[in-house]
């Protein structure tokens, strides 16, 4: 395998010649200004990784489908729900049936979401599922996940002050995903979307090894996006060694209080790279052994 750091320059030779056309992208015409004052707003990070899943599932000879032939998708953080209903979008021309669960901790996300699905219903095949969760991925006792061949996960990677970062459980007298955003302004909501606190990390480092817990054995892909800043070639040596999360710049034990040890084993693939402006975003293939 390539390191981190071969597989980047390799990636940055993903041109525009990927770049998918306007008129194949989901539609949003549903959603207005007032609607992205609540949710996340797609950007260079979402077009990135809808390039990737193209380029990754847009015909039958598609390395995805070289792959496996996947069943189930879930993606963590859907927000307007473009990434989902455009992969949903290319599966559903080429799959008899294909079941996508799209979770948010923010009710706003999930009925967008839902708009998104039906304002797009024309494009999409009537054999691919979509169900939606309001749910925390970083809970101490997250939902459980069935078995899943693909996980896309856009989290939260913006390094911010660890007080900027929106956890539902964090809010003690809140049992569900709902109640903590009901006792927090728009702008808490919303941070969820970018807020990562210390090096962008602190909600990915609770999240990972459960993602990794929920892949299909030997078959299953964790389509993640990062920023250089998130120190990535740390993210790919844990998730093939396993054990707790790698020291970032500084990780105080409240930070990772509901962490827990990465699964052993594993690989990883640089599939995408592009520069955003100050930054370079990457999306990475983990997947299970």
């Amino acid at each position: 395998m390539c390191s981190y750091k071969e597989q980047a320059a390799d990636s940055m030779a993903f041109t525009k010649s990927s770049i998918l056309p306007y008129n194949t992208l989901p539609s949003l015409s549903h959603l207005t200004y007032k609607d992205y004052n609540n949710i996340y707003e797609p950007r260079e990070d979402s077009y990135l990784l809808l390039d990737v899943l193209k380029h990754q599932y847009g015909n039958p000879a598609s390395p995805g489908f070289a792959r496996h032939t996947p069943s189930r998708v879930v993606e963590v953080g859907c927000g307007s729900g473009i990434i989902s209903v455009g992969l949903g979008m290319l599966l559903s021309a080429q799959l008899p049936s294909v079941e996508i669960t799209m979770t948010d901790i923010n009710s706003h996300a999930i009925s967008a979401s839902k708009q998104t699905v039906a304002n797009n219903q024309t494009t999409l095949s009537s054999s691919t599922q979509f169900t939606f969760e309001l749910a925390d991925i970083t809970a101490a006792t997250p939902p459980p996940t069935p078995s899943t061949d693909i996980i896309i996960f856009n989290p939260p990677y913006v390094p911010t002050p660890t007080e900027e970062v929106f956890l539902p459980s964090r809010f003690p007298l809140s049992t569900t995903a709902a109640a903590a955003a009901d006792t927090c302004c728009v702008g808490d909501v919303i941070s969820a979307a970018w807020a990562g606190g210390v090096d962008g990390m602190e909600v990915t480092n609770v999240a990972l090894p459960i993602l990794k817990r929920s892949l299909t054995p030997a078959t299953g892909s964790l389509f993640l996006v990062v920023v250089d800043d998130n120190r990535p070639r740390l993210i790919c040596d844990w998730w093939v060694r396993g054990g707790p999360p790698p020291e970032m710049t500084e990780l105080v034990e409240t930070k990772v209080e509901n962490a827990i040890d990465m699964p052993p084993g594993g690989g990883f693939e640089v599939v995408g790279r592009r520069q955003a402006k100050n930054e370079f975003l990457s999306i990475i293939r983990l997947y299970s052994l």
